[in-house]
């Protein structure tokens, strides 16, 4: 599901992180499109008349929860790696820093 603007994807971490701040009933696929993302002069009304690019509709509290964890650990992963470059340790040593 390609995305970019309250897609399902970050509408999913709104509904884990802050539910209060997601109004549900506004949720439904605008019918955006795909936008150039190498064009630097990107104009998201191209593709999108709401402001949505992507498709919301696949958006879960679930999800959001398990995008979250999955984020959290691969950059806590980097972090290890780079503590343990600065310090010349193992990343397993760095873990516990």
């Amino acid at each position: 599901m390609p995305g970019g603007h309250a897609d399902s994807f970050t509408t999913s971490l709104g509904l884990y992180k802050h539910p209060e701040c997601i109004r549900e009933e506004l949720i439904a696929n605008p019918g955006s499109s795909e936008p150039d993302w190498e064009d630097p002069a990107l104009d998201f009304t191209k593709y999108s008349a709401t402001g949505v690019i992507g498709d919301p509709t696949h958006a879960s509290e679930e999800l959001g929860r398990k995008l979250w964890k999955g984020s959290v650990e691969a950059i806590a992963a980097e972090l290890q790696k780079i503590a343990a470059q600065a310090f010349e340790i193992t990343p397993a040593e760095a873990s516990r820093l």
